[in-house]
């Protein structure tokens, strides 16, 4: 006779799925009777191949579980290099607890297995989709960051600067599109980003008491974005008592 297991998400699967929203849809098989086998039999015994197929499914059913729950714990690029592995994990349960029952019992246990296994996949590559996704994007804002550490050791290089703001406005409409956002929203993105870039250089300006370099880089990130998203970034990063006019 088989035995039934009735599978819960476990505690740490649950915290993942509250830190990516992309991991709260687990496949059918978490939480349902495994026993989908159980219902063709209309409450006749198990016979012996009946009873090797729901044990074959449960054990593929409690591997997968373990796979799924390490994979959906990774992040960025991790995720990114660790979903080979799991897709190898998945077909090697799969192929086993396939391969060590007679054929009568794989019969039967063919198509549920498969579908459980292309669910499993699918979450794999939806799972692997999200994290490329937020690993890109990180990636364009650190790169953005450097830039921008890069011109305050640099202030007054405007060439520089110039290639700065384009290549902040080329991230951000890449971020856009991958996020799938509006036009309107990129913009807004891309110019907070350049009154965030101009602000600190022209703050390091007046700290280092290059007024005259202060208005010069004043002057010219007005050619880039409205001077009140700049003063904004600006009156964000100044203490109480530090306020400038220009």
């Amino acid at each position: 006779m088989a035995t039934y297991f009735t599978i819960d998400v476990p505690p740490n699967q649950r915290r993942n799925q509250e830190q990516d929203p992309n991991l709260q849809t687990v496949p059918d098989f978490v939480g349902e009777d495994p026993s989908v086998l159980r219902s063709q039999l209309s409450g006749a015994p198990l016979l012996a191949h009946e009873s090797a197929a729901n044990d074959a499914l449960t054990q593929y059913r409690l591997q997968a579980l373990k796979a799924l729950g390490e994979y959906s714990g990774l992040r960025g690029k991790e995720a990114i290099d660790g979903h080979d592995a799991y897709r190898q994990a998945l077909q090697d349960s799969r192929d086993g607890v396939f391969d060590q029952v007679p054929g009568a019992a794989q019969r039967l246990l063919q198509p549920h297995l498969d579908r459980l296994h292309h669910e499993n996949l699918h979450f794999g590559m939806a799972h692997r989709g999200q994290q490329d996704k937020e690993w890109a994007n990180k990636s364009a804002l650190d790169a953005l960051e450097a830039n921008t550490r890069d011109a305050l050791w640099r202030t007054g290089d405007f060439n520089l600067l110039q290639k700065i703001a384009e290549h902040s406005d080329g991230e951000w409409m890449k971020i856009g599109q991958r996020e799938g956002w509006s036009n309107d929203l990129v913009w807004r993105k891309a110019d907070q980003a350049k009154g965030e870039l101009f602000g600190r250089i022209i703050l390091t300006q007046l700290e280092q008491g290059d007024k005259a370099g202060a208005q010069q880089t004043w002057e010219f990130s007005q050619q880039h974005v409205d001077p009140q998203t700049i003063t904004d970034a600006m009156r964000n990063r100044m203490m109480p008592g530090q306020r400038q006019s220009y």
